[in-house]
């Protein structure tokens, strides 16, 4: 952790999750024994961080939880001391409030019991809101938790149990820094947009769903006569989405037409997947005019990479022919492609 804080120029946010107690986290040794940090070492280590950190989050049970010593405090009693290890005995304050009171940041922590699904749902939420949706933590907060606490598996006093520190908490925005993007060359290498499409409201209705961020599905198909309109149709939703963040890359291609040699189909699209994709991490090219069992063994690279990048690919021009059993290298080629193209990206045939 001290080697990640001290990376660049330091980070903006902080997401620990793990275990807590009240005034520690707990972490694990090497050994697999428990390693408790108390509030005081945790803001020693994050004190790097300072210059820059705005945002830290303890997905941890009890970090906002006072001791019994800060109750007593806070009552005006006689404070008690807090014994972490024989011959280590001194105040802790909670988690949350030390790392505030240090770090002068935005915290937001448990101030009971935390399930792992409410954390896990709670954190996606959390950073959805305020990064891709530009809403402050607080009202990320406000708007994430009445949905997670009407699943049917979490407590009541789930409600009460985020709860943020800092004077900052309430306004904190994050604003992503632009940096340098990688280049996104978008529809360029597609065919224009067509100039007038009327109709297919409810097929392309159809289509989005099947593309939506979170659909199961992982490709369109157009069939139908030809002249039917089927390109037509997949230039039309391709096109919505050149200026929509859903798509990191777009790939065109277009297999050879009736009459023409399809034996080196797959070549063909290893070579306008290279050049449509700027800089490609998985170089088709090169392994596609292999023999077809180091393009089989590559496929899982492919499906890796298509797993994690957002890719649209249209297809076009794939008729029954391009399906049919053929022989030799026409086989391996289409076979190849049909299973490259069904376990990678979400795209339109």
């Amino acid at each position: 952790m001290r080697e990640i804080l001290e990376d660049g120029e330091g980070w903006d946010i902080v997401h620990f999750s793990g275990h807590g107690l009240a005034a520690h986290l707990v972490l694990e040794k090497s050994d697999g024994t428990l390693d408790l940090v108390p509030s005081d070492e945790l803001t020693k280590l994050l004190r790097p961080a300072r210059g820059r950190l705005k945002w830290v989050t303890l997905s941890a049970c009890f970090s906002a939880a006072a001791t019994i010593e800060e109750t007593r405090r806070w009552l005006g009693l006689e404070p008690h001391r807090t014994t972490i290890a024989a011959g280590d005995a001194r105040e802790l304050e909670t988690v949350a409030r030390a790392l505030v009171q240090s770090l002068d940041c935005a915290v937001l922590a448990m101030r009971y019991p935390v399930g792992d699904q409410f954390a896990i749902d709670l954190g996606r939420d959390l950073f959805e809101g305020v990064l891709e949706k530009k809403q402050s933590l607080a009202r990320a907060l406000q708007v994430a938790l009445p949905g997670l606490v009407e699943k049917p598996d979490v407590a009541a006093i789930a409600v009460a149990t985020p709860t943020l520190f800092g004077r900052y908490s309430a306004d904190l925005e994050v604003t992503l820094p632009k940096g340098e993007s990688p280049l996104r060359l978008g529809l360029a290498h597609f065919p224009p947009e067509p100039e007038r499409f009327v109709g297919r409201v409810g097929l392309l209705t159809r289509a989005r769903q099947a593309i939506a961020p979170d659909s199961p599905h992982t490709g369109i198909l157009f069939h139908g006569m030809s002249g039917g309109g089927k390109t037509a149709c997949a230039l039309e939703l391709a096109w919505q989405y050149e200026d929509i963040d859903r798509f990191q890359h777009f790939v065109w291609f277009q297999a050879p037409p009736e009459g023409h040699d399809i034996s080196v189909a797959l070549v063909n699209f290893a070579s306008q997947w290279d050049i449509q994709l700027p800089q490609p991490d998985l170089p088709l090219l090169a392994i596609a005019g292999e023999d077809e069992a180091t393009f089989t063994a590559n496929l899982p690279r492919l499906t890796r990479l298509l797993a994690q990048r957002s890719v649209l690919i249209v297809l076009d021009n794939v008729e029954r022919r391009f399906a049919r059993t053929a022989t030799g290298g026409m086989r391996a080629g289409r076979s190849s492609l049909r299973h490259c193209w069904l376990t990678g990206a979400r795209a339109a045939w």
